[in-house]
């Protein structure tokens, strides 16, 4: 295993949880960081702060990009190194699910 991360959608904070409402809540992905997993996370910009300050947390096996959108996800991925062997991809975006998966198998 790689024990590498690819997660689209990063929505960072550990609990996951389905709410009152029956809509989940947190991250899948923060667990395996927990456990030592390395990762790159992709978020949008509008939650910087609280992002970033959550993976710094975590050390260094984490990276963050912001903004990239399914024209730009292969280059991002390449740009940062991202093993083609990673053991979990989570795509959790409010639209262009299919669009990035896509783009990604392709790449």
């Amino acid at each position: 295993l790689s024990r590498y991360a690819i997660n689209l959608g990063a929505r960072p904070q550990f609990e996951y949880h389905v709410n009152q409402d029956g809509h989940a809540e947190g991250d899948q992905v923060s667990a395996l960081y927990a456990a030592g997993w390395s990762g790159i996370n992709f978020e949008l910009s509008a939650s910087r702060h609280d992002t970033e300050t959550f993976y710094e947390s975590l050390g260094d096996k984490q990276r963050v990009v912001y903004d990239v959108f399914p024209p730009q996800v292969v280059a991002a991925l390449d740009a940062n190194e991202v093993p083609k062997d990673a053991d979990f991809l989570k795509i959790d975006v409010d639209s262009f699910v299919c669009d990035f998966l896509e783009r990604i198998l392709r790449g």
